[in-house]
C-alpha cells in the first residue's frame, strides 16, 4: 500500500511532509514502510504512533490519542528526469 507522510518526522533523513512510502509490514501501533529515494535504493524505517494531547483551561480533563501522520496514496507520480 502506498502512503504519504503528513508531518515532518526527520528533516535530515528526508522524512518530510509529502514523502512517498510503501508499507511492507503493519501492526497495531507500528508500521514498517520503505522509501524509494532518488538513488533508486529502498531504505527501511519503522514508525510508531505519535501521542497527541489536547487540553483547554475551561475543561478539567485532557484528551489524548495516538495517530499515524500518513494518508493513503491511490496513485503515485513518476518523475522522469
Amino acid at each position: 500500500m502506498s502512503i504519504m507522510l503528513l508531518k515532518n518526522i526527520d528533516h535530515w533523513v528526508g522524512l518530510c511532509n509529502g514523502t512517498r512510502l510503501v508499507i511492507i509490514k503493519s501492526e497495531k501501533h507500528v508500521i514498517e514502510p520503505k522509501e524509494y529515494d532518488r538513488e533508486k535504493f529502498w531504505t527501511e524505517n519503522i514508525y510508531s504512533k505519535d501521542d497527541l494531547t489536547l487540553s483547554n483551561y475551561r475543561i478539567p480533563f485532557k484528551f489524548q490519542y495516538k495517530q499515524f501522520f500518513i494518508i493513503i496514496f491511490y496513485a503515485m507520480t513518476i518523475n522522469k528526469n
